[in-house]
């Protein structure tokens, strides 16, 4: 179900805490970062009218199962990348451990 409300929140950190200011001409900023999320003469007009981009509850649960794939996935290769360092790793400690024998020589 869709909110008849805009979204208050800044697309840029996630912030809801916003400044209004006192002419609907001027911005609304965010006031953690200063992002400017619309003019105040924007929001009015999507509150009278009803109007939101929003998504709803189920497009935000479907983001959020992409998001999180997207995630683990990134982490799978980063692991997959890491153990391969620590076979190589191992490997090159080897050859110099043979090395070094070999040299006792």
């Amino acid at each position: 179900m869709k909110s008849k409300f805009p979204s208050l929140i800044c697309a840029q950190c996630g912030s809801n805490r916003l400044k209004f200011p006192k002419s609907a001409a001027d911005a609304v900023k965010c006031d953690d970062c200063g992002h400017t999320v619309a003019s105040l003469a924007e929001l009015q007009a999507k509150i009278v009218n009803g109007d939101d981009s929003g998504e709803t509850r189920a497009q935000r649960r479907g983001r959020h199962a992409r998001e999180v794939a997207e995630s683990h996935e990134q982490m799978r290769a980063s692991v997959a990348a890491t153990d391969r360092l620590i076979v190589a790793s191992h490997e090159m400690m080897k050859r110099h451990r043979k090395q070094d024998e070999a040299a006792d020589d």
